[in-house]
């Protein structure tokens, strides 16, 4: 089954890289990215930089070397590059301006303040653009893997309103379900209404197929 989905998504990911224009509009940046577990404070490092243009601040690049934490897309200086609009869907309101909004992305050569989404938390400065461009394959590839998660999403909600998205469980998912139902059950004292016929561990999603805590998965 997991062989299935994974030729299915890739695919899905091929017909969609095939809707992908050859230019898109471009924007040249840097940024500071910080894991969103809390352990960097935003906040003390944009205070770094100085004001919306950087004066006053620190530098950057400098900045950006010792507490930024790459996820495969800045240097070690923070400098990103041409990022085309939709590839870090999160980030586009602060990076491209839309018309259709009247809503205005950033200035051209000033500082974003702490930007927060799903994958981190950013600091970002628009260094040029504007403009149409060609791909390079890191962005053409990260464009595409959210236009596979665009898609995914739409369906699912779709589905969810028009009532045709089910779940389905085999035979041992749905005694993992069962077994993590009965474990998260209100506890009550043997004898007391409503109480079980035995007694289960504490509750929480224990002793799941294929890994520990969740089916399929790992720590």
């Amino acid at each position: 089954m997991i062989v299935k989905e994974q030729l299915a998504l890739q695919q899905l990911a091929q017909m969609l890289s095939r809707t992908i224009p050859e230019t898109v509009e471009h924007v040249e940046v840097e940024w500071i990215r910080a894991d969103i577990d809390g352990r960097s404070d935003v906040a003390a490092v944009r205070r770094r930089l100085g004001g919306e243009a950087g004066v006053g601040g620190e530098d950057f690049a400098k900045v950006a070397s010792e507490v930024g934490v790459s996820a495969g897309f800045a240097d070690q200086q923070g400098y990103v590059g041409w990022v085309p609009k939709g590839a870090f869907p999160n980030l586009d309101d602060a990076l491209f301006s839309d018309a259709a909004d009247d809503k205005e992305s950033l200035p051209v050569g000033e500082i974003s303040g702490p930007l927060y989404t799903q994958d981190g938390v950013y600091i970002v400065r628009k260094l040029s653009g504007p403009e149409d461009r060609g791909f390079t394959l890191q962005m053409r590839s990260k464009l595409n893997g959210e236009l596979v998660t665009k898609w995914q999403n739409d369906e699912q909600a779709k589905g969810a309103d028009e009532g045709w998205l089910k779940m389905n469980f085999n035979s041992k998912w749905y005694s993992w379900v069962a077994d993590q139902v009965a474990l998260s059950a209100p506890r009550v004292a043997p004898g007391q209404q409503g109480a079980p016929p035995g007694q289960g561990g504490p509750g929480g999603l224990q002793g799941a197929p294929g890994g520990q805590g969740f089916p399929g998965g790992q720590r």
